[in-house]
């Protein structure tokens, strides 16, 4: 207790026995390195609902970095694979067409 009214009086310039309840528990707190702020995301997250829960859940994946590189690369498939049946639809919509084989076929399919 000594050392508290000595830091109230060195640090706050304030005798400890003439300070209000909040004052002395600030100098307690500080005088014994201890956080005065208490841990309100622990409290919170006891009180959560499911759906706040959840949203918290959707929300810290969709801003990680393994939905960026998943998203990217959907993102890059898809569009490769939008190309390829485009050009494919290219291909027949000017009457040539390619077989199983690789073999092409012009307009008149009876000749290879």
């Amino acid at each position: 207790m000594k050392d508290r009214k000595a830091f109230a009086e060195s640090a706050l310039g304030e005798p400890f026995d003439s300070m209000d309840d909040v004052h002395r528990r600030v100098a307690r707190h500080v005088a014994d390195h201890r956080h005065i702020s208490r841990d309100v995301e622990a409290e919170m997250s006891e009180q959560a609902t499911f759906g706040q829960r959840a949203a918290d859940a959707v929300a810290n994946f969709g801003g990680s970095w393994t939905f960026i590189g998943m998203f990217a690369a959907t993102l890059i498939v898809w569009v490769a694979f939008n190309s390829w049946v485009l050009a494919l639809s290219l291909v027949e919509a000017n009457g040539f067409d390619i077989d199983a084989r690789g073999v092409g076929h012009g307009p008149d399919r009876n000749v290879v």
